[in-house]
This record gives C-alpha cells, structure tokens and sequence, in this order.
C-alpha cells in the first residue's frame, strides 16, 4: 500500500473523528457569545438590520445570524442548534481549505488534522463562537490568490470572500490596514496596482451597506444616518474597554498587578493615561499598527515570498498574531485566526524553538479556554485548579512563545542578504 492511500485513509478517518467528536457537541449551549448572536439575529429578522444594528460585530454577520434564526423558526427547532450546525459547516470548510492550500505548497496534508482534532479547536466548536465563519472567507481568498498566479482578476475574485471577511468580525480591520500598506509601498515600488484590486469587493459591498444604511435610518436620523456604520467601525476600541478580557497577552499581568482584590482581572479599564490625553488602549492600538505596517512594508520590499498568496498569508498570520497579543480588550477567543493559519506554518518545517512556541500557543490557549469558560468534564475539573496566579504565568510564558513565533516570521521574509562580491580563493 502506498504511502499517499495511507496518508489519505488516515486524513479521512482523522476528519470522521473529528466529525463525530462535534456532532456530540452540538446539543451544548456554549458561552454566553451565542446569546447575543440570536439576540442581533432575531432583532435583524423582526425589525431590520438597520434598526437592529448595534456594532460590536458588523452586518454581514448580523445577515448570517439572522438567517439561522429565520431557519430556526422554519424548522420549528432551537437556534442555538442551527448556530451550531452552521459553525460546523464552516469548521468543515475551513479544514477543506487547509488540506488543499497544505497540497498547493506540497506540504503534507496529515497537519490539518491538527486543526481538526487539536482540543483548542474542538473547545472553540464546543462554546460556539462564531470565528469559524470570518475565518473560512479569509482561508478562501488565500486559496483563490494561490491559484492566481499574481494577476489583477486573481486579487479581485479574493477580494470577493476578504469582502465579506470585512463584513463581518472587527479582526479584518487591522490585516485590512497592513494589507493596504502593502499594496501602496508595491505599487509604488513596482509600479504594479493589482494587489490593490484585493479591495474593490470591499468599497462596494461598503458602499452598498452605506447607501442602505442611510435610506433605512434617513426619516429617524436624518444626515446622521450617513455616520452609522461608520461609526460603529471607529468604535470598535470602545467595546469593552479593558486591559484584557481573559485574553493571555501582555497586559495580563499588567491587570492583575492593577486589578482590586475581589474583582474580575476584565473590569481592569484600559482608559489609563500614559501621558495627558493618551490612554493605554490607544498607544496599543498605535503600537500594533505601526508594528503591523512595518511587516506589510517589509513584505513588500521582500525576495523570499515568490506567489500571490504568500504576501497574503505572511501579513494576515503576523497581524493575527499581533493583535490580540499587544492590544487591549483582547478576549480569549481573539487568537483563533492566527492559530489556524499556524498550522500551515508547521507543515512547513519552522525549527525547533518556533514549532515548540506554536504547540506550546496552542495547549495553553486551550487550557485558557477550559478553565474559564468550558462546560465539559475536563473543563469541570480544571477551573477549581486554574487561580490567577496560574493564568498571570501562563500569560507571561504565552508573550513568550508570541515573539518567538512573530520572530520567524520576520525572518521568513526579510531582505536576504546581499552575495558577496569578494573573490573566493580555495585552501593553498
């Protein structure tokens, strides 16, 4: 028996496995993110997105949401269950999406079956967040500029799914941003615009919800219907203004050294003032976007990456690391679109210390996970056993393995140094 059947008897048993595994958890409630996804579904259903619209998510996703309750009433059955079932859908793509983009960079496909069985994964699924969703859209425009081979029509058809990406969590908007300096400082150093047709998805699908918007808003609002959406783009760095929220990052132990004794490490406020006028969260916010912008220059100005698709998933796997490690408000789930996109980067043979950071990433987010919010036996087990004092060092050692990661991925692509013009003479 060959090798390759081997490998795709063991890839299909791993997927059926996994399958299972999250056909048994879709009966679980999950965390308290599913209640608001019913409530801004139901309200988007009963009364108009434009009416319903709150923020915090954005409104393709309030329209996704609002189509499984729409199911539910059909079906006679329970949201929470169709919210589930379609997180899985999604789940399922995405780890399609994986093992075609792992045989497109000749990487062996068995990885993907980290994301599908690793129990980060599988606690995510289990809580019902609905991160699997932005996440399959991005993985399909990494996918469709793999196969473009760099041309103009290629950034436009990704554009189509980054569009929707953009739509629909606030996770797009700082890889938005880096992928925008990347395009400018290409086009201004080649003279080439395509990476650039990566974003006219984006302003039509934005200028198309704008022009609802202010129609559905303009008799209550007024003028000030035109501010609406943007506006609840702007605000996102308002919703829950805190240092961290259960997120393990840089500011964990900074909250808990700040935190008063009795009260939860997430109502430590991240309106702090560094200097007059400058609050924490915004000097975060300015740091990893000019973190973020350099690497996208970086990028740009880089001979190691060779396709369209590798600019694409440098800068998207950099920001989506960077984010919730250096920003605040950062919640415990915020770290999921970088972990998917680490599994590739463990296919491809990273060394030793950045694949020790990435599994090390991977087990203590879980553990994060399960001991704050899970709801199974093992979660169960672990919370009485996870202190603050376990978190505060978990969140030092996961800083750690962040820069250690965000390391090698500086050095995947950084201008090689230039060949040396000495004569080389042999041994005499």
């Amino acid at each position: 028996m060959s090798a390759r059947l081997l490998s795709s008897g063991a890839l299909a048993a791993g997927f059926a496995g996994g399958l299972v595994l999250r056909c048994l958890m879709l009966g679980h409630r999950g965390v308290f993110d599913m209640d608001a996804y019913v409530r801004w579904g139901t309200g988007s259903l009963d009364a108009g997105l434009a009416h319903a619209y709150i923020g915090v998510y954005f409104p393709l996703q309030y329209q996704i949401f609002e189509g499984y309750v729409w199911l539910a009433r059909a079906l006679g059955i329970d949201p929470y269950v169709v919210l589930k079932s379609a997180n899985l859908v999604f789940d399922a793509g995405n780890f399609a999406l994986i093992v075609a983009l792992l045989g497109r960079w000749r990487l062996r496909p068995l990885y993907a079956l980290i994301y599908w069985l690793h129990p980060w994964f599988l606690v995510v699924f289990d809580l019902g967040y609905a991160d699997f969703q932005f996440v399959f859209f991005l993985l399909l425009s990494l996918w469709l500029l793999q196969r473009s081979g760099g041309a103009a029509a290629g950034y436009l058809a990704a554009g189509v799914p980054f569009a929707a990406a953009a739509f629909m969590k606030p996770h797009t908007i700082v890889p938005g941003i880096a992928l925008a300096v990347y395009a400018a400082r290409r086009w201004k150093s080649t003279g080439r615009a395509d990476a650039a047709y990566l974003f006219v998805p984006v302003f039509l699908l934005g200028a198309a919800y704008e022009v609802y918007f202010t129609a559905a808003l303009f008799p209550s609002l007024g003028w000030r219907a035109l501010a609406v959406l943007p506006v609840s783009y702007a605000r996102t760095t308002n919703v829950m203004p805190v240092l961290t929220a259960n997120m393990l990052n840089a500011w964990y132990p900074v909250a808990y050294a700040l935190k008063q004794p009795g009260t939860e490490i997430f109502w430590v406020s991240s309106r702090i003032e560094l200097l007059p006028h400058v609050q924490v969260r915004y000097a975060a916010l300015f740091l990893v976007l000019g973190i973020t912008a350099w690497y996208a220059s970086l990028v740009a100005a880089s001979t190691r990456v060779d396709s369209a698709g590798e600019p694409f998933r440098h800068i998207l796997t950099f920001t989506a690391l960077v984010v919730p490690a250096l920003m605040t408000s950062a919640h415990e789930n915020h770290l999921f679109l970088a972990t998917v996109l680490l599994v590739p980067m463990l296919a491809s043979g990273v060394g030793r210390t950045a694949r020790a950071a990435i599994h090390a990433t991977l087990a203590m987010q879980a553990i994060n996970l399960e001991g704050t919010y899970g709801i199974d036996r093992v979660a169960r087990w672990l919370q009485p056993r996870y202190p603050l004092e376990v978190r505060v060092a978990l969140a030092i050692l996961s800083t750690i393995c962040y820069f250690l990661i965000a390391r090698k991925l500086y050095h995947a692509v950084r201008r090689a140094p230039p060949p040396s013009t000495s004569l080389v003479v042999g041994p005499c």
